[in-house]
């Protein structure tokens, strides 16, 4: 399946571009919080 975050698809062509947006998306979600 998709890596999903928070029931997002996560965009990214690499594992490190994954990674880092997955850390963008945790970072803003933990503002928002």
């Amino acid at each position: 399946p998709p890596e999903r975050a928070a029931g997002k698809i996560i965009e990214g062509e690499t594992p490190q571009e994954k990674a880092a947006e997955l850390a963008k998306l945790l970072h803003d979600e933990a503002k928002a919080i």
